[in-house]
């Protein structure tokens, strides 16, 4: 009897045969899983017992069923016989296999990540492995070298396999548009800017990366651009607030009322630059024309703009604001500084107006237009405005120290006749005529983060008159003085929510409210009496009246015009 190591050596030798007759299943069935480098046998089979089989049988090493004894008159494969294998009985096992079938690669049943190829040229049969997963290879090593995956593939833009400050695929590699080279108009023309901190291509970091005549402001807390709601947003003109476009650059005008120097100013200059300048905002004004907005740029030169400036009626849009360091600073003896008249749009920003003595009443005169006042001073005359059907907006302004009165708004026409009043101060009056706020007819006013204080007047802090049937909203803001704080007609229309109202009648006494009360701007205290009264909302403004911070985000805010600085 041959030794089983005989056995199964002649086992081997036959496994090529077997592929290729019966198929790998049943190949595995009979001699089991090379792939694990080990012999799995029938041990039943009559190719290990000897080819003994029963009478009319003969051993079949090509044959599964029934332990591999088939009928003796079967036709059978001089390669499947075992040995010399007769009926009833074992003889020698010495004829060799000749295979000419072609080399058959088939997936194995037992592990789908793993190929067995059969090579009918040699007596040896072992696995190839396909690797179908992830291998650390060290990259130094030679004998390790292969073709890996690259960081990223498929399209530039929002690629899965590149996330976090590298979220583009430039070339099979992820990353950032800090990248040396990188060029986000490129890449995304709809985000042409980078952002540095996260790497990501957006909108905008500049105003100059707003090229779209509605949208040419860029909102940095976003990254977006969108209509502009201040002068500084349109860098080369001025903001039309009612449009959010920047007022065209065909259309600008420089005044400097300083005649000396190297760039003396001239009346007869025609002021399109400022080498040569205007010397008169009275004199700019008269080159405006209806249709065609303009940007009057005014300079604090060595003398005071003393002429009364009159805009002439009809569709005239100009902005009138300042270019240097300091603002310039109109001072009439008598008449109004500024007088805007029926159908103007006039937006003036950071452009002070006073007088030595409280003479000119009143300092700002508006009929039947819309007016915007931005970062204004407006002090020491008899009554600051007073507008007839006007549309007034009033913002981050101080407005003290007059002896008439404040604001006095009139009109019949809701609609026209309105006043809000943002991140402003109307503060230190000792007023003969009214208050702070003057509504008559059906005037409205809207209140939003301002401080009234220490307006002291025969008559309430704001009064209501002329059969008054408008509306007064105030919201997250201060009102102070003596009491009744508002007129018997404004108390039917008047809505109060988040803000603060006292009676106190002194400085000393609002110690606890205001930390100083310099030139009218009374800054609140740090943890004082005004604070968290207020309720910041979405689109609230951002800052306060001196450029501190609001908190963006909905929650508890200090009341009035200042958020100190803690």
């Amino acid at each position: 009897m041959r030794s089983t190591w005989t056995m199964t050596s002649k086992l081997r030798a036959l496994a090529s045969t077997l592929a290729s007759t019966l198929g790998l299943a049943s190949a595995l069935g009979f001699v089991g899983s090379f792939a694990a480098g080990c012999l799995v046998t029938n041990q039943n089979h009559c190719g290990l017992n000897a080819g003994a089989c029963g009478d009319g049988m003969m051993c079949s090493v090509c044959a599964v069923d029934n332990n591999g004894c088939v009928p003796s008159d079967s036709v059978l494969d001089a390669g499947c016989q075992f040995g010399d294998a007769s009926t009833g009985g074992p003889t020698s096992a010495t004829g060799t296999t000749t295979v000419t079938s072609p080399t058959t690669t088939t997936e194995s049943t037992l592990d789908p990540s793993i190929s067995t190829t059969f090579d009918p040229t040699t007596s040896t049969v072992g696995p190839t492995t396909e690797v179908t997963g992830t291998s650390t290879v060290d990259p130094s090593d030679p004998s390790t070298a292969t073709t890996m995956k690259p960081p990223c593939d498929g399209p530039v833009v929002d690629n899965p396999d590149c996330t976090g400050d590298t979220p583009y695929c430039i070339d099979q590699d992820c990353v950032g548009c800090t990248a040396p080279g990188f060029n986000c108009g490129a890449v995304d023309p709809m985000k042409p800017a980078c952002e540095e901190t996260s790497n990501l291509c957006v909108e905008c970091q500049t105003h100059s990366d707003c090229l779209n005549a509605d949208t040419p402001a860029c909102d940095l807390d976003t990254a977006t651009c969108k209509p502009c709601v201040s002068h500084d947003e349109c860098e080369a003109t001025a903001c039309d607030l009612e449009t959010g476009q920047c007022l065209p650059e065909s259309c600008v005008y420089y005044v400097d009322a300083t005649k000396g120097g190297n760039t003396p100013c001239s009346e007869d200059n025609d002021g399109k630059t400022k080498e040569q300048p205007i010397c008169s905002l009275q004199k700019a004004v008269t080159l405006l024309q209806e249709g065609k907005p303009c940007t009057i740029k005014v300079k604090a030169g060595s003398q005071f703009q003393t002429l009364p400036t009159v805009v002439a009626p009809g569709a005239i849009t100009v902005a009138i604001v300042h270019y240097g360091d300091t603002p310039p600073t109109l001072q009439v003896p008598t008449d109004p500084a500024i007088t805007v008249q029926s159908g103007n749009h006039v937006y003036m920003d950071s452009i002070a107006i006073t007088n030595s003595v409280p003479t000119s009443s009143p300092a700002i005169e508006c009929d039947n237009a819309i007016l915007w006042l931005d970062n204004q001073r407006v002090n020491n005359t008899k009554t600051a405005l007073h507008a007839n059907e006007c549309r007034v907006h009033v913002r981050r302004s101080i407005i003290f120290g007059h002896t008439f009165g404040g604001l006095d708004i009139q009109g019949n026409d809701g609609n026209k006749a309105q006043l809000w009043l943002e991140n402003t101060y109307i503060t230190s009056m000792n007023s003969s005529i009214f208050g702070a706020i003057r509504l008559f007819g059906a005037a409205k006013a809207d209140l939003l983060y301002s401080t009234i204080a220490l307006v002291k007047s025969a008559v309430p802090t704001i009064e209501c008159v002329g059969g008054f049937t408008g509306t007064i909203k105030i919201r997250n803001s201060v009102v102070i003085g003596a009491a009744p704080l508002y007129g018997v007609a404004c108390m039917p229309k008047l809505t109060k929510t988040t803000s603060h109202e006292s009676n106190e009648g002194s400085q000393a006494e609002l110690s606890g409210t205001f930390s100083s009360f310099f030139g009218g701007q009374y800054q609140a205290k740090v943890n004082g009496t005004l604070l968290d009264v207020a309720e910041w909302l979405p689109g609230d403004p951002k800052l306060d009246q001196d450029g501190t911070h609001r908190p963006k985000v909905q929650g508890p805010d200090y009341a009035g015009a200042d958020r100190p600085v803690r």
